[in-house]
């Protein structure tokens, strides 16, 4: 895969996440990583995964829905090495980090957080049964 749509890749899924435009040098180790850690993954494996980064608009609600089906383990993987590059840097540490002490706050964001979990994992399961079944069956 060429660097340009490795970073587009890499863009796309931090963005998913995070909500905001990542850091030059973690799309460098990004590509980097890609090169060494997914080498062994099947071409069909890195088809369905070009095939969503390309198409799919809600990658974190796919991401979810596949892993925890036990689908596209290569996406999977990909969004696993960009958390862990975004753990170290420290511009995103806020991010992994908290150190406010407010009594209902955080109940109130575990609440909202669990309900958009929901959601992602329905939008998920809805796009893994709509595109991905009918990208095996061109197959």
């Amino acid at each position: 895969m060429s660097f340009l749509s490795l970073q587009f890749e890499g863009e796309k899924i931090f963005r998913q996440l995070f909500r905001v435009p990542p850091p030059q040098r973690l799309l460098e180790r990004y590509q980097q990583g890609c090169e060494t850690l997914f080498a062994s993954f099947s071409e069909m494996d890195q088809k369905e995964c070009s095939f969503a980064v390309e198409k799919i608009d809600d990658l974190e609600a796919l991401e979810l829905a596949a892993r925890l089906q036990n689908r596209l383990p290569l996406l999977s993987a990909k969004f696993r090495l960009i958390v862990a590059l975004a753990e170290c840097e420290p511009a995103l540490r806020s991010y992994f980090v908290t150190q406010k002490d407010q009594s209902l706050k955080p109940w109130l964001e575990i609440f909202f957080v669990t309900c958009r979990s929901v959601v992602k994992f329905l939008k998920g399961r809805l796009y893994l049964k709509c595109h991905f079944n009918r990208v095996r069956q061109l197959q």
